[in-house]
């Protein structure tokens, strides 16, 4: 779109050139002229552009949307209970998951006691599965076998809502920014 208004600030010109050679405009009204063209010409510009940004927040806005009328694929139990204060004891008992466009599992027979109180840091190679034992513990995904338990309470029978109430997550990238 910037050729176009290249093209439409050169026509400008050449129009007040053609302006001053037919009115006998003295240079001083010659130079206004062509300054009030200078000064239009950066807003036409970003005016010419508006529209790419408006075609990409359409864009973005049409994939927020999508996400946010997609059904969840875990949902609560019809008799799904509030997670009380947690004291923060966490257990994997022989977990295994595989994503729904796996071949392989990327876990299997997980078995993990995180103590109350205590700091953890969960470390490993790139595929090695952090990742997904966190999608698990935030109920983004149901193990394919095994359980995982808060304070002895399997996450499926408590309403995902308490329990991302009462963990906090700060991973490697912002996606608010991105």
């Amino acid at each position: 779109m910037s050729p176009l208004v290249e093209i439409i600030a050169s026509f400008g010109v050449g129009l007040a050139l053609w302006y001053v050679y037919a009115a006998n405009l003295n240079a001083g009204r010659f130079f206004g002229l062509i300054a009030g063209i200078f000064i239009i010409y950066e807003p036409i510009k970003t005016l010419s552009k508006l529209h790419i940004v408006m075609q990409r927040s359409l864009g973005a806005t049409t994939a927020i949307f999508a996400i946010l009328d997609s059904t969840p694929t875990v949902q609560d139990a019809p008799d799904a209970k509030e997670l009380p204060a947690s004291r923060g004891e966490i257990d994997f008992e022989n977990i295994t998951f595989r994503y729904a466009t796996g071949v392989t599992d990327a876990l299997r027979n997980i078995n993990l006691h995180i103590e109350p109180g205590k700091t953890y840091a969960l470390v490993g190679a790139s595929g090695a599965g952090k990742s997904t034992v966190l999608s698990l513990l935030l109920r983004l995904y149901d193990p394919t076998t095994g359980v995982v338990r808060i304070d002895e309470h399997d996450l499926r029978g408590l309403t995902q809502k308490s329990l991302r109430e009462q963990i906090g997550l700060v991973t490697q990238e912002t996606f608010l920014f991105h």
